[in-house]
């Protein structure tokens, strides 16, 4: 697995990135924490483009300091899906592994997975889009991406070819009140490079202190950023979060 540095909590910051870590509940908490765990619902449009069913309900368990992701179920088998660094796996309940593809961002988004995502595809996608969704804002303490306040409450990052995300180019905009994530651009290299969207944080969530997204909405997106109403590619749901092995 990939371990990917951190910087320390009194590292430099940019104004808009010490604003938005201070509204999460502070470096502090997010350095000392070891995973969050999470129950999620994921529909949308995406799911049936790939002729894929959603499931109801997925208990997550995401690693802060690496990306390793565990969704429980991934699909309708009841299968566990399992994001390690850059490999899919798919595992029983008793913890058997019942199969593994190595670096399985390499084989989109060609062939038949521009019409159809087999489980393995599944885990891959789904596993390091919810490790990213879930470890913001500690990823803005990382050294090993590059952050750039291009704009007053704008962000934007450069990742490395290492971490498996969406796009080495995304952007961050932050609300001017409350300082937290309210949209999100990058593109989903998975589905293709035409594949640009927008991600709308709608609503938040509080638990000990801390905030986090209780819906989430993916709408493409045009060439000038605006962003297309219709259709609705994802939607994501969070009905429980805990932030583990804080201080």
């Amino acid at each position: 697995m990939t371990t990917l540095r951190e910087c320390p909590s009194s590292m430099s910051l940019s104004p808009t990135a010490a604003r938005a870590i201070e509204a999460y509940g502070g470096a502090d908490r997010w350095l000392s924490a070891s995973h969050i765990e999470a129950v999620v619902s994921v529909t949308g449009l995406a799911w049936w483009l790939k002729m894929r069913r959603p499931v109801p309900s997925t208990k997550l368990w995401i690693d802060l300091r690496t990306p390793h992701a565990r969704l429980d179920p991934v699909d309708r088998t009841g299968l566990i899906g399992v994001l390690d660094g850059k490999n899919a796996i798919l595992e029983d309940h008793s913890g058997g592994e019942v199969a593994r593809r190595e670096e399985a961002g390499r084989f989109f988004p060609g062939g038949r997975r521009l019409f159809y995502w087999d489980s393995l595809d599944l885990a891959y996608f789904a596993g390091h889009a919810m490790w990213n969704y879930f470890t913001f804002p500690r990823q803005l303490l990382r050294s090993d991406i590059a952050w750039k306040e291009i704009a007053e409450g704008v962000l934007e990052a450069h990742y490395p070819p290492e971490l498996p995300t969406h796009s080495t180019l995304q952007r961050f905009h932050f609300d001017p009140k409350t300082h937290l994530l309210c949209r999100h651009d990058c593109t989903l290299e998975a589905v293709g490079p035409w594949a640009l969207v927008t991600q709308v944080v709608n609503h938040y969530r509080e638990r000990e202190g801390i905030p986090y997204f209780g819906l989430r909405t993916v709408y493409f997106r045009r060439r000038d950023d605006s962003r297309i109403p219709w259709p609705t590619l994802i939607v994501g749901r969070v009905f429980d979060w805990k932030m583990c092995g804080a201080s």
